[in-house]
């Protein structure tokens, strides 16, 4: 198999119906080579109760559906994580230890951004 390879997935999950988002996602897995890494950005937590967190969902979805650009699904972190391990991948909380930004660590699954790589060596 080729060699491994960083996959990005940058500001669209929004804008995918979720059935095509999970394939997606399982496709580039089964391209992907062992030790193959896969950064995605999901939408940030949000706890239920977070009324301004809310508005400031509901504000967005406005403004890009107004565009012509409706948002299809709100995937946040925790389902983030859970999509990529049914399709092969393991979201790492380590970032190859995050050399450009360690403090960024801490913040990174909250803000939705996550990174996977290959659970296996196929």
């Amino acid at each position: 198999m080729g060699a491994p390879t960083l996959f990005v997935l940058e500001g669209v999950v929004a804008y995918l119906e979720a059935e095509v988002l999970a394939a997606l996602c399982a496709m580039v897995r089964r391209v992907a080579a062992a030790g193959s890494l896969f950064a995605v950005s999901v939408g940030v937590e949000r706890r239920d109760d977070d009324v301004g967190a809310q508005a400031r969902a509901a504000a967005f979805g406005a403004r890009v559906g107004a565009v012509g650009e409706p948002v299809l699904v709100a995937l946040g972190p925790q389902a983030g994580v859970e999509l990529l391990g049914r399709c092969g991948w393991e979201v790492r909380d380590d970032a190859l230890a995050l050399r450009l930004d360690p403090g960024l660590s801490a913040r990174r699954r909250p803000l939705g951004l996550l990174l996977a790589r290959t659970l296996d060596a196929s």
